[in-house]
C-alpha cells in the first residue's frame, strides 16, 4: 500500500460518510423536505402527511433536508440540496 505525503494531501478534506436511504429508514421516523413537505416514513415508504401520497424513500431521498427519530430530534440533515445527507453530532441533541 502506498503511504501519502502529508503535504500532497493539505487542502484535501476527509470524504464524510454518505448515509444511504435504507440507513435513513432505520434510524428516522420522520423527514422534512427543502419544499417543506413532511413524510411519515414506513418501512422502505413514505407518507406524505398533507395529502397522503405515498412514495419509495429511494425517490425522495435527494430532496430530504432533515429526518427526525421518534423522540423528534434531528439525526440527519443538509443544510443545501446539492449535499450529502450527514448524520449530526449526538452532543448537539440535548
Amino acid at each position: 500500500m502506498k503511504s501519502f505525503d502529508k503535504g500532497k494531501l493539505s487542502g484535501v478534506l476527509p470524504m464524510a460518510k454518505r448515509l444511504s436511504y435504507i440507513e435513513l429508514a432505520n434510524k428516522a421516523c420522520s423527514v422534512k423536505t427543502f419544499k417543506n413537505e413532511v413524510y411519515k416514513l414506513k418501512g422502505s415508504l413514505a407518507v406524505n402527511q398533507d395529502n397522503g401520497n405515498i412514495e419509495k424513500i429511494a425517490d425522495i431521498y435527494y430532496r430530504v433536508r432533515t429526518a427526525l427519530n421518534d423522540d423528534d430530534v434531528v439525526v440527519d440533515k443538509r443544510k443545501q440540496s446539492e449535499e450529502e445527507l450527514k448524520t449530526v453530532n449526538k452532543k448537539h441533541n440535548k
